[in-house]
């Protein structure tokens, strides 16, 4: 059953909080925080601005071509969904269930994923403007062809076995990643930035050897 939209409450001066209900997608508003909250299916184009949706669940598994402008996702469970084809602008992933999600395709500009479970995550075809994965877990993951802008850095991320080829590394910063094996195109590699240690896994990756 969905919770008529006046069962919310409000504390003054700050932003109002909506709690424990069931709701319709559509009934997402701007400036509003929904906590612990199950969503039903949206019946029109998705777009959400100045949201923060915390410990949240949604029927909906397909959020292709929506945009999402200034949103905070915290503890949200989004495994295996559909967002190819987005835009995110000024987002944040905190400790959500990010699964198997299809990001391919999409514009992200200002994204953090922070602590969050990413594995076989896929962005391949998006373009990144200065975006950041930290302390996330993100074991096979496709960051195939991406279009890096102003940065992309993996702080204290777990990446081993993800996909880069076809995307150049400059600007990509995986210093303090944690990898044992990564697929990516040689020819690409410039501008990387890596460690001491990883530099000799890279040395393997792309087929040399070292001799005394």
């Amino acid at each position: 059953m969905i919770v008529p939209r006046e069962t919310y409450f409000e504390f003054k001066g700050v932003q109002s909080v909506i709690e424990n209900q069931t709701l319709a997608f559509d009934q997402i508003e701007e400036n509003e925080t929904y906590q612990n909250c199950h969503f039903t299916f949206s019946n029109r184009p998705i777009r959400l601005m100045d949201v923060t949706l915390s410990g949240c669940t949604f029927d909906q598994q397909d959020f292709s071509t929506g945009e999402f402008v200034d949103c905070q996702w915290i503890n949200c469970e989004l495994a295996n969904t559909n967002f190819a084809n987005c835009v995110f602008y000024d987002n944040r992933f905190t400790t959500c269930l990010l699964t198997g999600v299809d990001f391919s395709n999409n514009d992200w500009k200002q994204v953090v994923v922070e602590a969050c479970k990413t594995d076989y995550f896929n962005v391949s075809g998006s373009r990144l403007t200065n975006c950041q994965f930290n302390h996330s877990h993100m074991i096979a993951s496709y960051f195939q062809e991406v279009t890096v802008k102003k940065g992309l850095v993996f702080d204290h991320s777990e990446i081993d076995q993800t996909d880069f080829t076809g995307t150049a590394m400059t600007g990509i910063n995986l210093a303090d990643s944690q990898f044992s094996d990564l697929m990516v195109t040689p020819a690409l590699l410039r501008g990387c930035k890596i460690n001491a240690y990883q530099a000799a896994l890279f040395v393997a990756l792309i087929g040399m050897e070292v001799v005394d």
